[in-house]
């Protein structure tokens, strides 16, 4: 055991107000690892001895305090929904599922979407660019990010992506700096620097708001647009991510009146268009660039 690296490791998530778990290890009758709170009655833990049903640690002094009354303790959780978090378990090992590897699929589906820059910057020689990742003793990785917008679906249900790509918000993740038999969970980045969601890459795996039937006549989009675009999400972050998504191919020109119609379509106001949209650099290819904050004025001074 490795109490230091545990503890340095735990004490990030403890500073950042996420409270702890102390988990146990056992085995299945067919020789699965499982890692949980509550063991079932009469099994043998492989890690985690020791175990106190309904601890919750959210102080490091308190956290230290535990370890050293019971050392043989050397895992802990905590669940992303209660934290602000949202994870995605990247599995690379045949003993998991359908034995895909994960990490080859993650980066083959976010290769093929189309994703707004900043999520691009952050999957090119992946997960070095990464901000905020965990390494898993199996060699998985758990991608952290902030959590913005969460359908409400998943605050009932366990959602679970294809081709082991776990998404982790309801359930619990086994936190950095706990140690497994066969290693060691460790974070690379910190907490601070994890990236909010956004909606288009919550699509990339779960599309989890259909896409609604809408008409273009002119230069007015039909009630069910106006409808969604107040629906599919309540941050900017979204919006420009979504526009990026559906119009980013679509010449300049119509790029930008197509984002402000979403921006104003969401509810944002018109500054908040105006730097979301001039940020892409698509407005940049319009023959007049100095008419975009112009055209962004229009859609928003019609009725």
């Amino acid at each position: 055991m490795e109490p230091d690296l545990m503890r340095d490791y735990c004490r990030e998530y403890l500073d950042n107000g996420i409270a702890l778990i102390p988990l146990a290890c056992y085995r299945d009758k067919d020789g699965r690892r499982h890692v949980v709170p509550n063991v079932p009655k009469g099994t043998a833990v492989i890690d985690g001895n020791g175990y106190a049903p309904g601890v919750s640690l959210s102080n490091y002094d308190n956290f230290v305090e535990y370890l050293m009354e019971h050392p043989q303790i050397t895992m802990m959780g905590f669940y992303p929904k209660f934290a602000g978090f949202f994870v995605l378990d990247l599995d690379n090992s045949p003993a998991h599922a359908n034995q895909a590897n994960g990490i080859a699929n993650f980066v083959d589906l976010v290769s093929r979407a189309n994703l707004a820059p900043k999520w691009r910057t952050m999957f090119q020689d992946f997960p070095h660019n990464f901000p905020c990742h965990v390494v898993t003793p199996s060699g998985g990785i758990h991608l952290y990010f902030k959590s913005t917008y969460i359908p409400d679906t998943w605050k009932k249900d366990t959602t679970t992506a294809q081709q082991n790509i776990e998404i982790k918000y309801n359930n619990q993740v086994t936190a950095a700096g706990s140690i497994r038999d066969d290693g060691t969970y460790c974070m690379v980045g910190c907490l601070e620097n994890a990236p909010a969601i956004t909606l288009d890459l919550l699509d990339v795996f779960t599309k989890p708001i259909p896409k609604p039937v809408r008409t273009y006549t002119g230069r007015t989009w039909n009630k069910p647009l106006q409808e969604h675009g107040a629906q599919w999400n309540k941050t900017p972050d979204g919006v420009i991510s979504k526009a990026l998504e559906q119009y980013g191919a679509s010449n300049p020109n119509d790029f930008v009146w197509r984002a402000a119609v979403l921006f104003k379509n969401a509810g944002f106001d018109k500054d908040t268009a105006i730097q979301y949209i001039t940020d892409t650099g698509i407005h940049q290819g319009r023959k007049d660039k100095h008419d975009t904050i112009t055209a962004i004025n229009g859609i928003y001074n019609k009725g």
